[in-house]
Order: C-alpha cells, then sequence, then structure tokens
C-alpha cells in the first residue's frame, strides 16, 4: 500500500512539473506577443493610398528598385530578428494568373514542405492567402504567410512575413493577421 502511495505521489509531481514548465513557456510567448503589440506606427504609400501598420519595434529598411512592377518595395524584421517581412506594391495584372505563375516557377526549385493558396476577406478586401513552409538557405524550414490585396486603382498590396518554423505558433498567425488587417487601403 505504501508503495502505491508513493508511486501515486511520484506521478502526481512529476505532472505538476510539467505542466507548471509548459505554462512558463506560454506565459514567455505570451509576453513576447504582448509586447509586440503594444504600439504601431503607421507607414503611409501616399502614391497608392495605402496605410499600414508595423509595431513600432520593428525596423523597416524602403527600398527603391525604379521598377514598372515592383512600385513600393520594403523589408522589415522584428527586434529579436524572428520575424522577418516584405511589403511591396505591385503593378502586375491579373492577381491570379500571377499567382500561378509565381506557384509554377517554385515548384522543384525550392524544397517545399507544403504549398497552399486560398482566398480570405483581409483588411475588408477580397484577397489571396498564400502559406507554406520551405527550405532555407541554411537549412533550417521557414513558415512563409504571404497576402495580396488587390486595389481599386488596379495595383496589388503584398505583405509578407517569414518565421523559422521551430519557433513558429498561433500566437504569431494571430499577430499576422492583427497587422495585416489594419492596413487602410482606398
Amino acid at each position: 500500500m505504501k508503495r502505491k502511495k508513493y508511486l501515486l505521489i511520484s506521478l502526481l509531481v512529476l505532472i505538476i512539473l510539467l505542466l507548471s514548465l509548459n505554462w512558463m513557456w506560454i506565459f514567455k510567448l505570451y509576453r513576447v506577443s504582448l509586447n509586440l503589440l503594444c504600439e504601431y506606427k503607421g507607414i503611409k504609400i501616399k502614391d497608392y493610398g495605402i496605410t499600414y501598420y508595423l509595431p513600432q519595434s520593428f525596423n523597416l529598411n524602403t527600398i527603391d528598385f525604379n521598377d514598372k512592377v515592383v512600385l513600393y518595395h520594403a523589408d522589415f524584421i522584428s527586434s529579436d530578428k524572428n520575424i522577418r517581412g516584405i511589403v511591396e506594391v505591385l503593378n502586375i495584372g491579373d492577381l491570379k494568373t500571377y499567382l500561378e505563375k509565381s506557384k509554377k516557377s517554385a515548384t522543384g526549385a525550392v524544397d517545399f514542405k507544403y504549398f497552399n493558396i486560398y482566398n480570405k476577406k483581409v483588411a475588408n478586401k477580397n484577397a489571396f492567402v498564400i502559406e507554406y513552409l520551405r527550405r532555407g538557405n541554411d537549412n533550417r524550414y521557414y513558415r512563409a504567410y504571404e497576402y495580396f490585396i488587390p486595389t481599386s486603382q488596379g495595383y496589388v498590396f503584398r505583405m509578407s512575413f517569414f518565421i523559422p518554423d521551430d519557433i513558429f505558433n498561433n500566437n504569431f498567425y494571430n499577430l499576422f493577421e492583427d497587422i495585416v488587417n489594419k492596413t487602410l487601403i482606398s
């Protein structure tokens, strides 16, 4: 009887220890998410009637390609360097055709674990979202969420997020959704 009692107590202690470690990990991720969400900075792309928002802690680098297809380009990175991304305004014509060509040209050249394209309401507009998991140059897998939102001027607003798959969780997905849905497109 004593042996069963010790076994039961040991098992309970082990379960409590495992649960507390799991909760500490969850709270750490929650704290990181809250830090990223605390304040946003608005970036206006005046020529195209678009305003997008990024967390204040993100660094932004705008690059002028002087191109007829990529009309606006900016790279961003989170302060902890886990989240990277791009923002673009594209002059590509038919979005659906562009996405199909992109998928065909990348297949075989890039090591995808999965690749999904679907329609979704984003920033109060009908948009396309591409989700994929691919191997990077460092042999790590990266998860990507790319949002393509047509504008009334005939351009496409693109916002893409890239994060190492081994640290990804739904809190990051919720952050990406929050960021892209703050976008204002006239």
